[in-house]
C-alpha cells in the first residue's frame, strides 16, 4: 500500500469514513487508470497488481517483491524525475488527512 501512495499520491484504498475503506480493503478492488498514472511503467503497475492481491497466496513475499524487475531497475537509477504536481499535491493532502485524523 505504501508504494502505491509513493506512485501516484493517494491510497488504494479510499472513503471519508473508516467504515467505506474498510468495506474497499474487503473488496480488493483498487484502479491504475487514473490520471496519475499515465506515466507510471507497466513494471511498476505489475508490482503493485502482485502486491495488492487480495488472498494471501497469492500475494508475493518481500522477498520476491525485492526481485521484481521494477525494484531491480529502480536500485540502479539516480532519483531526478520530476513527480507530476497532482502526485505532490495528492501526496501532501494525504499526510494532512493523517495528521487530522
Amino acid at each position: 500500500m505504501i508504494l502505491y501512495i509513493l506512485l501516484c499520491g493517494y491510497p488504494p484504498f479510499n472513503g471519508s469514513n473508516d467504515e467505506q475503506i474498510i468495506k474497499k480493503v474487503k473488496e480488493g478492488k483498487y484502479r491504475t487508470d487514473e490520471e496519475e498514472w499515465e506515466n507510471i511503467s507497466v513494471d511498476a503497475i505489475d508490482i503493485i497488481n502482485k502486491l495488492l492481491q487480495y488472498e494471501p497466496h497469492n500475494r508475493i513475499s518481500a522477498a520476491e517483491a525485492l526481485q521484481h524487475k521494477w525494484i531491480r531497475e529502480q536500485s540502479k537509477i539516480e532519483i531526478d524525475k520530476e513527480i507530476s504536481t497532482k502526485t505532490l499535491q495528492n501526496l501532501k493532502n494525504f499526510s494532512v488527512s493523517i495528521v487530522i485524523i
